[in-house]
């Protein structure tokens, strides 16, 4: 068999063996067994965040409100920040789009703020760590372009459980 034959072969069983690898894919729920809106079930994830910008930091209450689809999808719509001196001063650059990846992580593909007299933040991928017990996410020092960073945890209301 030639050389060429051999490549192509070996590719060939490279690209059928990718294909045949399935996605993982997950299961999103309601917790109180309400049945979801499949193209998007609204919710709100509120919590305790820090966000710093270059030097400065601004501890808030942070709110997204958003859908998410029975697949994973995630839609957030709008957002606030509020509580400290500076939490008034950032705003989310919406929608934020994203995904759960796993049962436990779910990324926002595109999160974006703007702070104030300082600037942007993002956007830029994020991935938190999900919960099914407290229905929650959290964010550990998620980096945001060009110098921002997340942290803190939100809570989900309805509360759900994403399986795989």
């Amino acid at each position: 068999m030639s050389t060429r034959k051999v490549v192509s072969l070996a590719v060939a069983l490279a690209l059928a063996t990718v294909a045949a690898a399935p996605a993982f894919a997950v299961t999103v729920s309601r917790v109180d067994g309400q049945p979801m809106n499949p193209n998007g079930e609204p919710f709100s994830v509120t919590g305790a965040t820090n966000l710093s910008k270059g030097t400065t930091t601004a501890q808030c209450q942070a709110t997204f409100n958003g859908t998410i689809t029975p697949a994973g999808i995630v839609n957030i719509t709008s957002t606030t920040f509020s509580g400290g001196t500076l939490c008034g001063f950032i705003s989310g650059v919406t929608p934020w789009t994203g995904q759960a990846d796993s049962t436990t992580q779910l990324t926002i593909n595109n999160a974006a703020v703007n702070v104030f007299l300082l600037g942007s933040c993002g956007p830029s991928p994020v991935a938190t760590t999900w919960d099914n017990v407290a229905s929650s996410l959290t964010f550990t020092n998620a980096s945001m372009k060009p110098d921002c960073t997340v942290s803190g945890t939100v809570y989900s209301s309805p509360k759900f459980k994403v399986a795989p």
